[in-house]
């Protein structure tokens, strides 16, 4: 349907009360939704020696399709049991090492140091304080936990925690990034700061009006926590705050009839590189490969790489998201002689040598002499 937009639309946000100009939906939806088929148990595996328990599993023979429901809730299960063989799992030895409650082993040194070698607090118990191992405060790195997290190149995402990041085997080697002086996990070889931001992958798009930009950020893809096989982003903003601030930035915009501009960029952080070998495996990826059976069974065993993904990282870069939105009063942008193109690349310009403190080659002298970021106040 036809919609007219003048300033009456504009003023009064008509965007985001009104209901679209077009309207699409997927065929066949109401008549071919699916529910998914399972299909039946397994029979009970013989009772495992070392876990006492027997399992049984099935198969997912259709997944749900067009919006059908899918009762399934497992399709594995197991119960408890009692074994006459005997469990065949070596028991370990911790020769000279001190023997922690779930079965690792850590060196007799990290006993009482007043740190959690063994992860579940058995190395310090009964044990007086001690001096911290670092003698000045530090801090962990940023983001140091998602980088001992799995990563699944199935699905592109990050998994559970594979590597415990939080084990320092009572080292204290540190790094400094300003005042700050954070301490160097056992599983890090090392972690640097100094990382060159590039302008070249800065975005820029021009929005219309206030309903063009709220509409665009609630679809964008860049919620949440990403992940690659070298990178990977942090959270910019909660819902909650995401809808504070599309509160606040509709009713700014009620003020003045408006264009927008949105600059975007991921900003690298911090670069890290795990040691080769010696590597401290979490305390859950622990638990849950020691809860496996010693007999395969696919459907238990697929489910250490659907948790904990298939791969975890030797080497990447950490950093986040950065947005910057530039409002400018679209009555002085017609008078000020730069067309909506010129516009937006001035902000692009200035956001990237301003506010990103990254170098640029060649500077615009036509954005110098309008300046419309300061003109109009960019928020």
């Amino acid at each position: 349907r036809a919609i007219q937009k003048d300033r009456y639309y504009d003023r009064h946000n008509c965007g985001v009360f009104c209901s679209p100009t077009t309207m699409s939906r997927e065929c066949n939806v109401n008549g071919c939704s699916s529910a998914c088929q399972v299909g039946d148990w397994s029979s009970w595996s013989p009772c495992d020696p070392c876990v006492s328990k027997q399992f049984r599993s099935r198969d997912l023979l259709r997944p749900a399709e067009f919006g059908g429901r899918c009762e399934v809730t497992s399709l594995t299960d197991d119960r408890p049991c009692l074994s006459d063989a005997l469990c065949n799992i070596q028991q370990t030895d911790c020769v000279n090492k001190f023997l922690c409650d779930n079965g690792r082993c850590v060196a007799q040194k990290l006993v009482c140091n007043g740190e959690h070698d063994c992860g579940d607090g058995s190395d310090e118990d009964g044990c007086q304080p001690r001096r911290p191992a670092c003698p000045r405060v530090v801090e962990p790195i940023p983001s140091v936990q998602l980088m001992g997290s799995g990563y699944s190149m199935v699905s592109g995402e990050l998994r559970g925690e594979v590597l415990n990041n939080a084990y320092y085997g009572g080292q204290c080697d540190t790094r400094s990034q300003g005042l700050k002086l954070y301490r160097l996990p056992s599983n890090l070889l090392n972690v640097s700061f100094q990382v060159a931001n590039m302008a070249d992958d800065v975005e820029v798009k021009l929005y219309s009006d206030s309903a063009e930009y709220v509409n665009s950020d609630n679809n964008s893809e860049n919620r949440g926590t990403s992940g690659s096989a070298n990178y990977f982003f942090v959270q910019q903003w909660s819902h909650s705050d995401r809808s504070s601030h599309h509160s606040s930035f509709l009713q700014t915009s009620r003020t003045k009839d408006s264009i927008f501009v949105r600059v975007h960029k991921k900003v690298a952080v911090s670069e890290f590189q795990m040691r080769s070998e010696g590597l401290h495996a979490s305390e859950t990826l622990l638990r849950a490969l020691s809860a496996l059976p010693l007999e395969y069974n696919f459907p238990l065993y697929s489910r250490i790489f659907q948790d904990f993904g298939t791969h975890y990282f030797t080497s990447g870069t950490t950093g986040g998201l950065y947005n910057i939105v530039y409002q400018y009063n679209r009555q002085t942008l017609e008078s000020s002689g730069l067309d909506k193109s010129e516009m937006a690349k001035c902000a692009k310009k200035e956001t990237v040598f301003w506010i990103l403190f990254i170098p640029i080659r060649k500077s615009s002298k036509h954005c110098y002499e309008h300046k419309m970021t300061t003109r109009t106040k960019g928020s």
